[in-house]
C-alpha cells in the first residue's frame, strides 16, 4: 500500500514541479525537481528493497544497518550527492564551467560566494551549486572505497563481496559519467544516463545492506 502511496504523490508532485515553470519563467524549480527525482529514488528503492526479501526472505534492517557511523557518512554523502545533482540540473549549471578538474582555471571560482549571506549561495548560485556537486561526488567517491574495501576485509560471504564489487566499480563508472557530461557540454543522453548511473549507484548499496552480515547466511 506504501508505494502505491508513493506512486500516487509522485504524480501530484510532479504537477507541482512542472507548474513553476508555466507562469513566468519557463525552467522549473530546481527544489521541487530535487524533491520529485528524491521521491522517484524512493519509491524504485522500496520496490527493490521489497524485491529482494521477497526472493530472499530474511529478516534485514536497514535502519539498523545504517546506525554503523561509516554507512551512515556514505549513505548521506549519496543522498546529498544526487540532490545537488538534481539543483545542477534545474539551475542548468552544468553549462558554466565545462572544464576538469578546474573551473575556468580556478580551483573555486570568484562567483562562488557572488551573494549574501555567504550560505544562500549553494542554493541560489548555479556556480556554487557545480561546485559542490562536484566536491560531493568525489568526497562520495572516497568514502564509499573506504567502507567497501573494509567491508570487503571483514566479511566471510561470497554474495556481500560481490555486491561490493559492484559497488566500487559502479561508483567510478558513475563519476567517469559526470565528467564526461560536464565536459561534453551536458548532451541530453549523457545527463540521463548520469541520472540514471545515480539510481543504480543507490541500489546496488541497497543490496550491499541486503546482503550484509551478520544478518545473512551465505547463499553460496
Amino acid at each position: 500500500m506504501g508505494v502505491w502511496i508513493l506512486g500516487a504523490l509522485q504524480g501530484v508532485l510532479g504537477w507541482y514541479m512542472v507548474k513553476s515553470g508555466l507562469v513566468d519563467d519557463p525552467w522549473v524549480s530546481p527544489f521541487r525537481l530535487c524533491a520529485h527525482l528524491m521521491l522517484a529514488f524512493l519509491t524504485c528503492s522500496l520496490l527493490v528493497w521489497y524485491g529482494l526479501k521477497g526472493r530472499y526472505p530474511r529478516h534485514v534492517s536497514l535502519g539498523s544497518n545504517l546506525k554503523q557511523p561509516l554507512t551512515f557518512l556514505t549513505f548521506t554523502l549519496v543522498i546529498l550527492t544526487i540532490c545537488y545533482g538534481a539543483f545542477v540540473a534545474g539551475m542548468k549549471a552544468g553549462l558554466l564551467y565545462n572544464t576538469f578538474p578546474l573551473m575556468g582555471g580556478d580551483l573555486i571560482p570568484e562567483e562562488t560566494f557572488f551573494h549574501k549571506p555567504w550560505y544562500i549561495n549553494f542554493f541560489n548560485n548555479p556556480v556554487t551549486v557545480q561546485l559542490t556537486h562536484r566536491f560531493l561526488a568525489f568526497s562520495t567517491l572516497v568514502i564509499m572505497w573506504v567502507y567497501g574495501i573494509k567491508r570487503f576485509q571483514i566479511t566471510s560471504s561470497n554474495v556481500e563481496k560481490k555486491w561490493l564489487m559492484g559497488l566500487l566499480g559502479w561508483s567510478l563508472v558513475q563519476v567517469i559519467l559526470g565528467v564526461s557530461t560536464l565536459l561534453m557540454h551536458v548532451p541530453y543522453d549523457m545527463a540521463i544516463t548520469h541520472q540514471a548511473g545515480a539510481l543504480i549507484l543507490v541500489l546496488i548499496f541497497l543490496g550491499t545492506q541486503y546482503f550484509k552480515e551478520p544478518f545473512m547466511e551465505d547463499l553460496t
